[in-house]
């Protein structure tokens, strides 16, 4: 067997090499993901064939673990695991955000909802959920100078007013977390820029513009639009842009 692989000599084994580090990498084992599968089973999302991994070429994701066939159904989530509009006003930040001056988008909302229940710890129904989420993201509310020189020049002025807005939108927000103090009257640390920045991002990475709720909440603007509306599991299903699938 040894005499065998030597003579294949140098080139066969660097395809080897090369095949085994386009594998991915199973992260089922990983504590926070054993919790979070448990969480969706135990709340009716049933025989997932799914399960978390880390891909060459797009990082986190989901693998599928049994061959699919065209047009299967391959999973569904039951409405209470969303995080939607719904369950914002129906929830303790409800009676605030109905007195907000201005009145708040439902992207601020949706944005204030998951600082807070990230910072209630295992208090969340959407604990186990959070605790999967990356603290950082890709996308240029956490860009430096260096990485926008790295981008071309026709995205440069693109990128740099996404992370202006980023910034514009926490400024604009700072009178109502004061607002909001006292919800967790034994932290100061709860509504600062680093931890908008990070439910900012998981929104505008993670989340579906859809209409889903049956309320009309007259006191946010903006409303007659699709919501942003979190999908745990499925905000976690990335693709290569070179898969081959019909």
């Amino acid at each position: 067997r040894t005499n065998m692989v030597a003579r294949r000599g140098r080139a066969w084994r660097r395809r080897q090499r090369r095949k085994h580090e386009n594998r991915p990498v199973s992260l089922g084992h990983e504590k926070s993901f054993v919790r979070f599968f448990q969480w969706l089973h135990r709340n009716g999302c049933k025989n997932i064939p799914l399960k978390p991994a880390i891909f060459p070429e797009t990082g986190r994701g989901m693998m599928v673990t049994k061959p699919l066939t065209n047009g299967e159904l391959i999973l569904t989530i039951p409405k209470r695991l969303l995080i939607t509009l719904d369950d914002i006003m129906d929830s303790y930040l409800g009676p605030y955000i109905e007195r907000a001056d201005p009145q708040l988008t439902p992207t601020q909302a949706l944005a204030i909802f998951l600082i807070c229940e990230k910072h209630r710890g295992e208090k969340s129904f959407w604990y186990p959920y959070f605790d999967i989420l990356p603290e950082e993201y890709s996308c240029p509310a956490f860009f430096t100078e260096d990485d926008f020189r790295l981008l071309p020049n026709s995205l440069r002025g693109k990128a740099k007013s996404k992370k202006y807005e980023c910034h514009r939108t926490y400024k604009e927000l700072e009178p109502f977390f004061k607002v909001l103090a006292d919800l967790f009257p034994d932290k100061d640390d709860i509504f600062v820029f680093k931890n908008f920045r990070w439910a900012w991002s998981a929104i505008k990475t993670r989340a579906f513009d859809v209409f889903i709720g049956t309320k009309t909440w007259s006191h946010l603007r903006d409303i007659e639009t699709p919501s942003p509306t979190m999908f745990p599991l499925i905000d976690s299903i990335n693709h290569s842009a070179k898969a081959k699938c019909r």
